[in-house]
Formats: C-alpha cells, sequence, structure tokens
C-alpha cells in the first residue's frame, strides 16, 4: 500500500500546472474590439448628449417661467423673469420687487430663442403675462439638424407649454 501511495504522490506532482489569467494575444484582441466599439458608439453617444442638454436646459426654463407664475399668484404682486446678461442663454433671474428669488446659471453650446424678441417676461398677480404670447425655442448652437429642439410656448393666460420642435426650431 505505501508504494501505490508513492506512486500517486509522484503522478500528482508530475502533471503540468495551469497557469491563470490571460495571454497577450487574447488581451490584444479584447483591445482592438473595445477599440473598434468605442469608435462606432461615441458620435452617437455625443448626438445623445447634445439632445439631453437641449431637454434639461428646456425643462429648466419651463420649471423657472412655472414658478415665476405661481409665485406671481401666491404673493398677489408682479414677478418678472428676465435674462440674466444681454441673451437667454446667459442665464436668467427671476425677481420680485427688486428682491432675487432665483436665478439660473449660464448655459454653453446652446441657444434660446424667445419669439418675439423678449427682454423680461412680467407675470401680473391674476398669472397673466403683460407681453402676450411668447415662444422660447431650445437649440444646439451650431443648429443640428439630427437633434430638434425644443418649444416652450407661454399663452397670453400665463400657461406655459413644453413641446418638442424641429431641427430648425420652432414653427
Amino acid at each position: 500500500m505505501a508504494s501505490v501511495t508513492n506512486t500517486m504522490r509522484t503522478a500528482v506532482r508530475s502533471a503540468p500546472e495551469r497557469k491563470r489569467g490571460f495571454t497577450l494575444i487574447e488581451l490584444m484582441v479584447t483591445m482592438s474590439v473595445l477599440a473598434v466599439l468605442v469608435t462606432v458608439a461615441l458620435p452617437s453617444l455625443q448626438g445623445y448628449v447634445r439632445s439631453q442638454r437641449v431637454r434639461t436646459v428646456s425643462f429648466d426654463l419651463f420649471a423657472a417661467l412655472t414658478y415665476a407664475r405661481s409665485e406671481a399668484i401666491k404673493r398677489n404682486t408682479n414677478v418678472v423673469i428676465a435674462p440674466a446678461g444681454s441673451d437667454w442663454k446667459d442665464g436668467w433671474t427671476i425677481t420680485v420687487g427688486g428682491a432675487t428669488l432665483r436665478s439660473q446659471d449660464a448655459v454653453s453650446g446652446l441657444t434660446i430663442s424667445p419669439s418675439p424678441a423678449a427682454a423680461s417676461i412680467t407675470f401680473t398677480k391674476d398669472g397673466r403675462t403683460t407681453s402676450g404670447l411668447v415662444t422660447f425655442a431650445v437649440n444646439v448652437d451650431p443648429v443640428n439638424t439630427n437633434i430638434s429642439a425644443r418649444c416652450i410656448s407661454i399663452d397670453v393666460s400665463g400657461l406655459a407649454k413644453s413641446r418638442l420642435g424641429s431641427s430648425g426650431g420652432c414653427t
């Protein structure tokens, strides 16, 4: 029995040990496949990111307009939303009687175009606007035909509505 045990030990020891891990060839093939996938996916990912930026900024503007209207009704006074700089893409502020209620930082790579051109929008104590019908077009800058603009319309009653526009803007 002792000789059988010694023979088994020798057989186990003499079997080649199996190495774990990746070979250099396997690693290079994997990296090549990954490089091709990234090259194919990157352009569509950039379009997706731009489209989401348009959507996010349009929803921020929509929320600001809705907030300004509700504050005008709640405070029973005029509330003004105006661009923070020379253009709406520079951000905007919501003020009442000289006090700033909220402000939005500037956005880059986008255009925010009101039609007709509006230096500010004033909501009266009953929630209506003094400027009439205004439509904001939020789009990428420069305009990309693959990305649709978002349109925020404010009707005479002061109610804001958001919708998807065309790649060229809002009609």
